[in-house]
């Protein structure tokens, strides 16, 4: 029995929340060769770069959070799945093998595939995962895409999948387990109970259960052709493949990494196993692979709590140390949950050769120290890893000629005098953890990490932080009195797609801000009160670095700079779908009495003057008593009632023509309408707010009175 299955069943796996919200705000690709590999073979240049891994997540969620993933330094995404499949997210809920019932993204969506011609899936249309990877290059960010070419859903008959029927899967049977290993010392193979399985059931039988597709047939092999196609057209810039180990290894080299290498993609196959050799066979059809020998490393025996960093040190450690330009590493994802010494294990492989991948659900963009990590990557490390201290605690390594790192599994602070490839020269310590060093006129520095943590050393100035040069934002914006313009984007200094900074106006309408130059980034505008904060997105795409100064495409509320009075006047408003008039109940003139519907009576309390505010805000003013229409409130069904004017946002309200000789009446402190409670109809309904859903009781009338 292989050593990984031993641990399967025998370890104590630590529960993990890892739900952490990903930020999200509203917001080119590189060659995708160059992604196969961080660091040239036969070059020390510095400069790597990070896949960011998104799993469960709605296109349109991962399109939004795009400016934060290239500003925090991600050079590449890996998004799910997309294309018809059989599960929903009603179907969530089952347990987790290794997170427990903690985690609610269980069973997977995605994987279970049902027609590959449509791109519609769980996560967002085809017109959704296009737009997301259109601003994902916008921000500089690849996206390498999920693709499952190993079994088809659970569920349907085989004879009733689109462009698919009986013929064109094995039928074998099926295995029990998606993590059957293969043991090279005896050739035979093992599900996760020790039951023996023929090794060619890995690559033939049903992946529990679920129908394996036959490659032998050309059915099976042009839907794949196309398949890829469709991603590539939609712009794609890489693919990993599912399940790899459950695929005839000459699929990969006869079929889908030439396809892969003829559309331009990037690709890496997902080798759930530990043996080096073994993950090796599949790097040798022409793709990276995931580096789980050194996932496997990390977890059970370098950063675990009873660990020792010696297990890093040598050629068995993973795959990267023996091929790391093809070694895609990680610490956790959708289906393993990270090492006890998480933070640990993140900083080794943002540091370490290969090409880490991160998990979305466990990292948080504003982490100071990721965004240190990944810009020490990005500016700093390059080169062969070699080993220049290791014990059970502590480890030091250098990046041949770029940078040497240390990290410190242990309670107290620790020191080494190392080799390393400077003499006589000053050495900065990057991540602010440790004081800065000096290589002596030897080669030798004495290299220090705190209990904990880890340092990364390298000769000062050695990467330039980022640009300080200002650059000007400046757009022409309507605004009404008493209002800004303010200014947001996809860098800290405009609040990261936040409410945003308040420009200077210059006069004739001309609104600028000037901030530090943060590179490729996309931009925005949003006008709100003085001295407070944007409220009103700017209508339109985003604005991107190349253009400082565009033309404003208008805002979502449809202001134009103009004080409407188009509809100041007296009226009874009346609720479309009964007929009944906004009415102010038993004609009380009292503050905070109830707003209701009535048949219309012709009386003062039915009869409102609307009241122009400035911009496309009005009062409405009862008549009967002088106070005015207010929400008690933000939240959906927050009451509605006649209040003294005190000119407060929730006493303020927008009227949208709706087209049908109605409007929605919407209030400025919520952005709820009003709206008659439950739809009814009968007198002495109660009107409320509540958010607009297009309905006749959220429609109404103005009729001059």
């Amino acid at each position: 029995m292989s050593d990984y299955d031993n641990k399967w069943r025998d370890s104590e796996l630590t529960r993990r929340d890892v739900v952490k919200g990903v930020g999200a705000a509203t917001i080119g690709s590189a060659a995708a060769s160059a992604a196969s590999s961080t660091a040239l073979a036969d070059s020390h240049a510095a400069g790597e770069t990070t896949m960011l891994q998104y799993f469960h997540t709605d296109w349109t969620e991962v399109e939004a959070s795009m400016a934060n993933v290239a500003d925090a330094g991600f050079g590449a995404i890996h998004v799910p799945a997309p294309q018809e499949s059989i599960l929903t997210k009603d179907d969530q809920g089952g347990s987790h093998p290794e997170y427990g019932d903690e985690y609610p993204y269980h069973p997977p969506l995605g994987y279970q595939p049902y027609d590959r011609t449509s791109l519609d899936s769980e996560f967002g249309t085809e017109a959704e995962f296009r737009s997301m990877i259109d601003e994902a290059h916008a921000q500089g960010v690849d996206v390498i895409v999920d693709v499952v070419l190993n079994h088809n859903g659970y569920g349907p008959e085989l004879d009733d999948f689109p462009n698919l029927d009986s013929q064109h899967f094995y039928q074998e049977g099926g295995i029990e387990g998606w993590m059957y290993s293969y043991d090279p010392n005896d050739d035979r193979c093992y599900d996760p109970n020790g039951w023996e399985c023929a090794p060619d059931e890995i690559e033939t039988n049903d992946l529990v259960g679920l129908p394996s597709l036959d490659w032998t047939t050309q059915t099976v092999q042009d839907l794949a052709y196309n398949y890829l196609q469709l991603l590539a057209d939609c712009g794609a810039d890489g693919v990993r493949w599912d399940a790899a180990k459950h695929v005839h290894n000459w699929v990969f080299a006869e079929l889908l990494n030439p396809w892969a290498d003829e559309l331009g993609f990037y690709t890496v196959g997902e080798v759930l196993h530990d043996p080096i050799g073994y993950v090796d066979e599949y790097a040798q059809t022409g793709m990276d692979v995931t580096d789980y020998p050194l996932f496997y490393t990390m977890k059970y025996e370098a950063f675990s709590t009873d660990g020792d960093f010696r297990a890093l040190d040598g050629a068995d450690a993973g795959y990267a140390a023996q091929n790391p330009f093809q070694s895609l590493t990680l610490i956790a994802n959708h289906d393993s949950a990270p090492p006890e010494l998480e933070r640990l294990a993140r900083a080794f492989i943002l540091t370490y050769e290969g090409y880490p991948r991160l998990y979305s659900y466990l990292i948080d963009f504003d982490d100071p120290e990721l965004r240190n990590l990944l810009w020490i990557r990005n500016n700093l490390l390059g080169g062969t890893a070699i080993t220049r201290y290791v014990d059970q605690e502590f480890i030091v390594f250098e990046r041949k000629d770029n940078a040497v790192v240390a990290l410190n599994r242990g309670f107290s602070e620790r020191s080494e005098w190392v080799d390393v490839p400077w003499t006589s020269e000053a050495l900065q310590e990057y991540t602010g953890a440790a004081s800065d060093t000096e290589a002596n006129s030897d080669g030798w520095a004495e290299i220090t990490a705190p209990a904990g943590q880890w340092t990364v050393y390298a000769p000062q100035d050695a990467a330039e932080a980022p640009a300080t040069d200002q650059i000007t934002l400046q757009v022409e914006a309507p605004t009404a009195d008493g209002e800004s313009v303010y200014f947001t984007g996809g860098s800290d200094q405009l609040t990261g797609w936040g409410t945003g900074v308040e420009g200077t106006s210059v006069g004739s309408g001309v609104w600028e801000v000037s901030i530090d130059d943060p590179g490729t980034f996309g931009w925005k505008t949003r006008r709100g009160p003085e001295g407070g904060s944007g409220d009103v997105w700017e209508a339109g795409d985003n604005h991107t670095e190349a253009d400082l100064a565009p033309a404003h495409q208008g805002w979502e509320d449809g202001f134009d700079g103009s004080s409407s009075t188009e509809l100041e006047g007296t009226y009874s408003l009346r609720a479309s779908h009964s007929g009944k008039a906004l009415d102010v109940e038993g004609a009380s003139t009292a503050d905070g009495a109830n707003v209701h519907q009535w048949g219309y009576l012709g009386k003062d309390n039915q009869h409102w003057t609307v009241e122009a505010l400035g911009g496309d805000e009005y009062r409405l003013i009862a008549q009967h008593s002088g106070n005015v229409l207010a929400a008690d409130g933000t939240g959906d069904g927050a009451n509605v009632q006649q209040e003294a004017w005190a000119d407060t946002a929730s006493q303020r309200w927008t009227l949208g023509d709706v087209g049908d000789g109605s409007y929605v009446v919407e209030n400025v402190g919520s952005g709820k309408t009003l709206d008659v409670e439950e739809a009814s109809t009968d007198d002495g309904a109660n009107v409320h707010q509540w958010g607009y859903l297009g309905k006749g009781n959220q429609h109404w009338t103005l009729d001059p009175v």
